[in-house]
């Protein structure tokens, strides 16, 4: 690697300047090292010369060793001039995305646009130290590594720099979070992200060591328990520190324990995880009214043989789906669609909903599994958007609430809806919302005497009704505890 605060602009002078102090590491490794690095930090995309560098650079190079392979720092929020791209393909060289810590919420974002496969690289920078800690630090690394792995890049790498000593003896946590990233992902790649638990990022990898399933949560909480089929057999696991557990099969599935670092599960089967993506709703949204609604439950059979069966579905019991029990037998890399009826009732809030079902089949070996799709449940033909504030009254001196609710059309046709506002404790408010045109908003206020007090830790119930459609959208908004409640008169003690 050839650092320097302007590298390019050294190559940018008299080639006499510069050949010959670079001509002794060509004669002492060009033979082994096919692939060279121009600098450190990014470079300056807005430079003229750029693909002049590169190519004059290769020129040289390609003097004393064959076929020298040119690469480049690059920032990922910089896009690739044309006679630069053009370059790097003519010439089979190279950039490498550097990934610093500005992108570790991006979730893959920053690679977007960029060539993937081979000679493709991307460079993670590690937060600064201090910053988080050591455990934090690591976590973010091995994620960020994920999203530059599933995109799609060959070559992955870290920059580690010690700037303090560990607080314990032995290496840097990053480094042994990096030893088992780059031990398990090796030789894989990226399948499918398969849904496991609301909260749960599962993303399966394959390749010629066998499939693979990294497992993370982002729930918020350090650690969540989830029961999943893997397969008939025990299951190895290991955590991003590198300690090692089996896990055998119980009549639930496989009990894991999913913190908020990667964890890797070696020995499962493939195929009964793209079983869990292979099931879904379709349509994936549902009007939210009460009259008849028609849907279908798709499964697919990711087996290279006949998948045989029976799908119960397990709930929500709030839609009602009928029939509840489907036997089918699909073929090898085929799906099967098995229609239902349901309706939604004026409750249910709007929103994702999981259907749940239960699979009894036969593939290879019998398996019981249970799996859930998201169905979405709303207003097509409009979008809600609530809001609250208090204001003193003038009259009173209490703190009343008011809750403000945007409507938007997002038809291509005008809307007549009403929209609504109630609570316990409050009559139900409606207001009219007329000739609504497309893409129009309408604001309508509701007013809660003394609902600092009386809302304080409940809930708002709000939304419209369509009522020509019979669609009746519902939004639940929940206010914090702003004051103690009132006291109830019926539980007063009068002797206290």
């Amino acid at each position: 690697r050839i650092d320097g605060s302007d590298t390019l602009g050294l190559f940018g002078l008299d080639e006499t300047r510069w050949r010959p102090a670079l001509e002794p590491w060509l004669l002492a490794f060009g033979q082994r090292v096919d692939q060279w690095f121009i600098g450190t930090d990014p470079v300056d995309a807005d430079r003229s010369d750029l693909a002049t560098r590169m190519s004059d650079i290769a020129r040289t190079m390609g003097s004393a060793i064959a076929g020298p392979v040119v690469t480049l720092p690059w920032a990922p929020e910089e896009l690739v001039p044309s006679a630069l791209e053009s370059t790097i393909e003519t010439g089979h060289h190279a950039l490498e995305i550097v990934a610093d810590a500005a992108w570790r919420e991006s979730g893959g974002e920053a690679f977007d646009g960029f060539a993937k496969g081979e000679r493709a690289m991307v460079r993670i920078v590690p937060l600064p130290v201090g910053s988080v800690s050591e455990r934090d630090r690591a976590i973010d690394l091995a994620l960020r590594a994920i999203d530059a792995w599933r995109a799609g890049f060959d070559t992955v790498s870290i920059e580690v720099r010690q700037d303090e000593a560990p607080h314990v003896p032995g290496p840097a946590l990053e480094l042994a979070a990096w030893r088992q990233i780059s031990t398990r992902l090796c030789g894989r790649r990226f399948v499918a992200e398969i849904p496991i638990a609301e909260g749960v990022r599962a993303l399966l990898a394959n390749g010629a060591r066998g499939p693979a399933l990294l497992l993370w949560n982002e729930a918020g909480v350090e650690e969540v328990a989830v029961d999943v089929d893997l397969g008939a057999q025990t299951v190895h696991t290991t955590d991003l520190w590198g300690r090692f557990r089996d896990v055998p099969p119980t009549t639930g599935g496989h009990a894991l324990r999913i913190g908020r670092e990667p964890m890797f599960i070696e020995g499962l089967s493939a195929e009964m995880c793209l079983l869990r993506k292979g099931f879904r709703v379709d349509p994936m949204f549902a009007e939210s009214r009460r009259a008849p609604q028609e849907g279908v439950l798709v499964l697919a059979n990711p087996w290279d043989k006949p998948l045989s069966g029976t799908l119960t579905v397990l709930g929500p019991d709030a839609l009602g789906i009928t029939p509840k029990t489907h036997r089918f037998n699909i073929p090898a890399g085929e799906e099967a669609r098995m229609t239902v009826n349901f309706s939604v009732p004026r409750i249910t809030e709007a929103g994702p909903i999981p259907v749940r079902v239960e699979v009894s089949a036969t593939a290879e070996a019998p398996f019981r599994a249970t799996m859930a799709s998201t169905l979405e449940i709303g207003y097509r033909k409009a979008v809600v958007e609530p809001s609250w504030r208090l204001a003193r009254s003038m009259t009173s001196g209490q703190i009343d609430l008011v809750l403000t609710l945007r409507v938007t059309n997002v038809s291509d046709a005008p809307i007549d809806v009403e929209a609504f506002a109630g609570a316990e404790g409050y009559s139900r408010d409606r207001k009219l919302v007329s000739a609504l045109a497309p893409g129009a908003t309408a604001v309508r206020a509701f007013h809660f005497a003394d609902g600092a007090r009386k809302l304080s830790g409940r809930d708002i119930r709000t939304g419209v009704h369509d009522a020509e459609a019979d669609t009746y959208l519902l939004k639940r908004v929940s206010i914090p505890a702003l004051m103690p409640p009132t006291q109830s008169v019926a539980g007063a003690d009068s002797s206290r």
